[in-house]
């Protein structure tokens, strides 16, 4: 869940880019994507004429944010 966040940080992706870069099956891709779109932690912007892309919002970059500094507090 921390890759899909952060793939969808540095700009708007398509949801087929974020399972590929983030190598996961189609069952837990899609149990991830739920539930972090559920919690309103990435977002999906319909106005692009190809389909949707995702983002990640303001509370998903604050998760992110609070997910590295644990991760620097441990290394």
């Amino acid at each position: 869940m921390y890759q899909l966040l952060l793939l969808a940080t540095a700009k708007d992706v398509r949801k087929t880019h974020l399972m590929y870069k983030t190598n996961l099956c189609y069952n837990h891709f899609i149990e991830y994507m739920d539930f972090l779109l559920e919690k309103k932690l990435l977002e999906a912007k319909s106005d692009n004429p190809t389909g949707n892309v995702y983002y990640t919002t303001k509370k998903g970059k604050k998760l992110l944010e609070n997910i590295k500094n644990e991760l620097e507090m441990i290394s």
